[in-house]
């Protein structure tokens, strides 16, 4: 099957080890996938994909306080984490100011 994605590894970096296929970012949001950590394709706009059941529903997001744009997170193996986004915090949308 072409978009079956690889069981996830309890380490590593690849897009591979997190269970995970590389899709644009317009793929992975339209199929309500989420973004990991992991780099498919730096500089282009290919995100490492994983299903939604890996980290739940879009019901968070990474929350600046200030007048910046707000992130959607990065799901870390069946985690949450707005580590890249500096100074946001991770409340459900609803509790994030617009």
């Amino acid at each position: 099957m072409c978009c079956q994605p690889p069981s996830a590894e309890p380490t590593g970096d690849t897009c591979d080890s997190y269970g995970g296929i590389g899709a644009t970012v317009g793929a992975c949001l339209r199929s309500e996938g989420w973004f990991t950590p992991a780099d498919c394709a730096p500089g282009a706009s290919v995100v490492c994909c994983v299903p939604r059941n890996v980290c739940g529903d879009h019901e968070w997001i990474c929350c600046d306080p200030g007048p910046e744009a707000d992130f959607m997170p990065q799901c870390d193996r069946s985690g949450l984490t707005c580590e890249p986004f500096v100074g946001t915090t991770l409340p459900p949308i609803e509790d994030c100011p617009e």
